[in-house]
């Protein structure tokens, strides 16, 4: 079961039928802090940041966590221990204010069952994670509030929200969010006779899913209430690696806009790059070829620094 980040922003979830695997620790990492920023002030590194992270779908199974056999001969989970954003700005309030670390905790299945960060900015969270018997998330809760640097704890009122899961044969059937001051959120789901999801609605928007004829995700087609109409087209290469999107969209009967683009760049299979228009992302990765950061250079002097800390994780 995979769960893409980029429900957060347009709809869940947006790469699901592109990349098939596992990518719960960005998700969740980047809907806590989400969840702390809709609420306050949304400051331009974070917003550009979780906006980018979508992007990242195709380092799928460069950022997943693994059962590996360690040194001493045991097999462990190996995953990301820790993460932390940082801007580099010539700003120190810039600097403080955009520094975000999140540390994750595993179960003995090597899922991702809990992630606390904390901000320069003041502010902090947590998420929870409940899993079935096939491994697939049911319920997630989300935490967040003021956070104390001194006494290294959550203080002040705690916002609240939740996701809950529901599956039939093992598809993804309705996602329920919800909100301890109320109010709450349907996304639907239906499939083909392949188990390929081939239509997502939410609150009256219906996105349809179509498939080429390696099974690959063609293109989508986006239809909101507000009268919107978005094609999203995917291109692969010879090895069946993403290497090209193109967005197209119109409002009611008005002109096409697009197409723009999205372009992925590999080295030995590996995403080194993605560029959106001039907007790019630069990627390194360790000897497994698990990644290390992902930056984003967005001015002469400026960059948004995503770096991850991988090892043997303590299992709950």
């Amino acid at each position: 079961m995979m769960i893409s980040i980029s429900r957060i922003f347009d709809g869940y979830p947006r790469y699901h039928n592109v990349f098939s695997s596992d990518l719960r620790l960005i998700y969740y990492w980047a809907r806590a802090i989400l969840a702390m920023r809709k609420m306050r002030l949304n400051t331009i590194f974070l917003s550009a940041l979780l906006i980018l992270l979508p992007l990242s779908g195709c380092l799928d199974e460069e950022m997943k966590p693994r059962t590996e056999v360690s040194e001493d001969g045991s097999e462990q989970c190996w995953a990301i221990l820790q993460t932390i954003t940082s801007m580099e700005h010539d700003m120190q309030m810039m600097r403080d204010n955009h520094y975000t670390m999140t540390n994750f905790t595993y179960d003995s299945s090597c899922n991702l069952a809990y992630s606390s960060w904390w901000g320069g900015d003041g502010y902090g969270g947590f998420t929870n994670i409940t899993y079935n018997d096939d491994g697939q998330p049911i319920l997630i809760e989300t935490g967040d509030s003021d956070w104390n640097n001194t006494t290294g704890s959550l203080e002040g009122y705690l916002y609240l929200s939740y996701e809950e899961y529901t599956y039939e044969n093992g598809l993804l059937m309705q996602l329920h969010t919800y909100y301890a001051e109320g109010g709450d959120e349907y996304w639907n789901y239906t499939y083909d006779s392949e188990g390929r999801e081939i239509s997502e609605e939410y609150t009256g928007d219906i996105k349809e899913s179509y498939y080429n004829s390696e099974g690959k995700l063609s293109y989508t087609k986006k239809q909101t209430t507000s009268n919107y109409t978005t094609y999203n087209n995917y291109t692969y290469d010879g090895d069946g690696q993403l290497i090209q999107e193109a967005e197209t969209s119109k409002y009611g009967s008005g002109d096409w806009y697009g197409p723009y683009y999205t372009n992925y760049t590999y080295v030995d299979g590996l995403l080194v790059s993605t560029d959106y228009g001039g907007n790019i992302w630069s990627y390194t990765h360790n000897e497994k070829g698990d990644v290390l950061t992902e930056v984003n250079h967005w001015g002469e002097n400026y960059s948004s620094i995503i770096s991850h800390t991988w090892g043997f994780a303590n299992t709950v």
